[in-house]
């Protein structure tokens, strides 16, 4: 028997761009086409209820949107190991003080300091933080303090560890003495480590957050309180948050930007696998804890014609019938 290709064994001889199913290859195509054009850009604006830009030269758009992530790091520029250290340990402070998932800028109502003294080998006194921060020099209390939230092999002695280094048995004896604590910590270790699909920077302080789908449905973050794996199939163990849910808190509670979220997928794409939750028809609310999302949401059909309607030329030029022919599989219903 004659070797052959897998194209030739299955007997599909279409260009790849007339099945491709990645969602990411669409997301990157869309990408290109608001780059190209602002007539495009300020269409798909306009489709997603996002008011007229004042000028469309301030936009600013990111795929896979890792801001919290690469804000981290951008301190390391510093070069003073202490002083970076202790902006680590107090924003780390900080941002399990409050509720992240009710907004930024709220007040502060737990003393997250105090909790976590407890369980490092230091004295407590009247300022919990200070008595923290004075120990920086110190690579064992770093060590200490990394392992509360990592307790693998990989805990750090030189540098305060970002959360989404945080394992999966964190804080293993305080979740116990507060859940809610436990569960801040996971908020954070999954905003440090998650990317919106793409996030356009809307005005100084306002984002439209876009996730996309193909054929999947919106998938789910999930931490297991007791982390064995009898207590991992236990429904009442898991704690469970979808995509979108999760940017809100990312977008407005890390990083205070006024958000509006859009979905763009297949219409009938939250019918497909047995966790669609709910239908996905025009504009929807997400309603979880005390907080509601609302999600614009429309099919691939409706962005890529809202765009080439806007300018034609998107389809021209060397690359057209390329683009032409994603734009047809992507608008496939």
């Amino acid at each position: 028997m004659q070797a052959s290709n897998l194209s030739k064994l299955l007997g599909v001889n279409a260009s790849y761009a007339t099945f491709n199913r990645e969602e990411r290859n669409y997301a990157a195509l869309l990408y290109h086409l608001l780059m190209r054009s602002d007539k495009a850009l300020e269409a798909f604006l306009t489709l997603f209820g996002q008011p007229e830009p004042t000028n469309v030269n301030d936009i600013e758009i990111y795929v896979e949107y890792a801001h919290a992530r690469d804000l981290w790091f951008e301190v390391k520029k510093l070069k003073d190991q202490r002083a970076i250290n202790e902006l680590y340990l107090r924003t780390i402070v900080t941002l399990l003080s409050y509720r992240m998932d009710v907004g930024a800028d709220v007040d502060m109502d737990m003393d997250v300091a105090s909790l976590l003294i407890r369980h490092l080998p230091i004295e407590s006194s009247s300022s919990p933080i200070e008595t923290m921060v004075s120990r920086l020099d110190d690579g064992t209390f770093i060590l200490e303090f990394n392992k509360l939230f990592d307790k693998s092999k990989n805990a750090s002695s030189q540098w305060i560890q970002m959360p989404g280094r945080w394992s999966r048995t964190m804080l293993d004896k305080l979740r116990y003495e507060s859940p809610e604590l436990w569960r801040r910590a996971v908020h954070l270790k999954w905003a440090f480590n998650a990317k919106a699909d793409m996030v356009i920077h809307t005005g100084e302080n306002s984002a439209l957050c876009v996730e996309m789908k193909f054929e999947s449905p919106e998938s789910n973050y999930t931490a297991h309180w007791l982390d064995t794996p009898e207590a991992r199939e236990d429904k009442a163990n898991r704690h469970v948050m979808g995509q979108l849910r999760l940017q809100q808190i990312i977008l407005r509670g890390l990083l205070g930007y006024t958000t509006s979220f859009a979905l763009i997928s297949k219409p009938d794409a939250s019918k497909r696998g047995a966790k669609a939750k709910r239908r996905r028809t025009g504009d929807s609310d997400r309603s979880q804890g005390d907080q509601t999302i609302k999600i614009e949401h429309r099919s691939w059909k409706q962005v890529f014609e809202a765009l080439v309607n806007a300018d034609g030329s998107l389809i021209g030029g060397s690359r057209g019938r390329f683009v032409s022919a994603l734009i047809k599989t992507a608008s496939q219903d």
